[in-house]
């Protein structure tokens, strides 16, 4: 994990709303792909099959704040991983 605020540049970052399978999930099953799972019950939110650019991660947590809601990133250029200083912030 790294602090935020350490991110030199962000531009080739996105992310979506929980894991990439929960975001695509909705969509995948309207065009006919058979997925993995049913999931009876799963929760689509109206920002799942959604990518967002990196920069706006903050506007939509504060949307999100009452859910335990978690963030799936891609990073799109690994020269901005090279140049990451990476720190463990907590553990799970």
């Amino acid at each position: 994990m790294v602090k935020i605020q350490d991110i030199d540049d962000t531009k080739n970052m996105t992310f979506t709303l929980n894991d990439s399978f929960t975001a695509y999930w909705k969509k995948a099953r309207e065009s006919g792909i058979k997925c993995r799972e049913e999931e009876n019950g799963r929760v689509v939110l109206r920002d799942h099959n959604k990518i967002f650019p990196f920069s706006m991660i903050e506007q939509i947590h504060q949307r999100y704040q009452a859910q335990e809601m978690v963030y799936e990133v891609q990073v799109w250029d690994y020269e901005v991983i090279e140049k990451m200083s990476f720190i463990i912030l907590g553990e799970e």
